[in-house]
This record gives structure tokens, C-alpha cells and sequence, in this order.
């Protein structure tokens, strides 16, 4: 099946990490990469490249030694889906025009309100879903997965 909007793997693998650490956020004990690629059963090392961009926009945090694995930076109910793909892909444009690129059409273009209007609704949707409603405690998160 052809996907017109597809979400990137990254930004998926990004928000099972987050979610991850968002379920331990209130204990504040790191989460080894290695233990959310094992619960989650996808890659560790495609987690550690997830990973550095999640650190790299301040959202996550990660400490060093025999304890050390992954924070979060901020409180899940302060990060939205948005924060995430921003991290991990950018900021969103539905048309190059929407991204600041320049389009030969620009100035005439039909369609160019129509994906104004698209972008302005998903941002408004993915900037609305926080981390703390995805583990189901819309004002906090400190549920613990069994197996982290």
C-alpha cells in the first residue's frame, strides 16, 4: 500500500523512547537504550541515533556510569508529538513553498492555500498531543512498564 503521509521511522522509534522515559519520568532512574530496544523490540542502534537527536534538541537527557541511561529533560505533559518530529525531522511543511523553499508558483499557485490550511491543522493537532496523554495520565506520567 502507497502511504501519502508517511510518518518517518525515526520520529515512531522517538516516540516509543519518550513514552518509555515519560513512564519513569517521577522516579527520575535512567532507562537504558538497551532496555526500551528490548521492550520495545526494535533496534538499539537505531535507538542511540534517535537518541542523539532527542539530546541535541534538549529533550532528553542521558547519564553516564553502571546506572546510567536516558531522562527526560522536561515534564512529559510539556512535550507534544510535534516537539518530537521537529527533533527528529525538522519543522513540518506540507509543500516546499510552506518551508520558506522557493516554488516557481509561489506567486500564482492554486493549491497553496489549500496546504496552508492542512499544515496549520496537523500542527495545531501534533502540537496538541502531549507525551503525558499518550501513557494515559494526561496531567502526569510515573506509570512503570513492567519489564523497565
Amino acid at each position: 500500500m502507497k502511504s501519502f503521509l508517511r510518518i518517518p521511522q525515526k520520529v515512531h522509534y522517538a516516540l516509543l523512547l519518550v513514552t518509555d522515559l515519560a513512564r519513569v519520568y517521577d522516579s527520575r532512574v535512567p532507562l537504558s537504550l538497551a532496555a526500551v530496544a528490548e521492550q520495545e523490540g526494535v533496534s538499539r542502534g537505531f535507538l542511540e541515533e534517535v537518541a542523539g537527536h532527542l539530546r541535541e534538541a534538549g529533550l532528553i537527557e542521558g547519564r553516564r556510569g553502571a546506572s546510567g541511561g536516558y531522562i527526560l529533560q522536561r515534564r512529559p505533559e510539556e512535550i507534544t508529538v510535534n516537539d518530537l518530529i521537529v527533533a527528529i525531522e525538522g519543522p513540518l511543511a506540507m509543500v516546499e513553498c510552506l518551508g520558506g523553499g522557493h516554488c516557481v508558483l509561489s506567486g500564482s499557485c492554486p493549491s497553496r492555500d489549500v496546504w496552508r490550511k492542512v499544515q496549520a491543522r496537523l500542527l495545531q493537532t501534533l502540537s496538541g498531543i502531549t507525551i503525558a496523554e499518550m501513557v494515559g495520565q494526561p496531567g502526569r506520567a510515573g506509570r512503570h512498564k513492567e519489564k523497565i
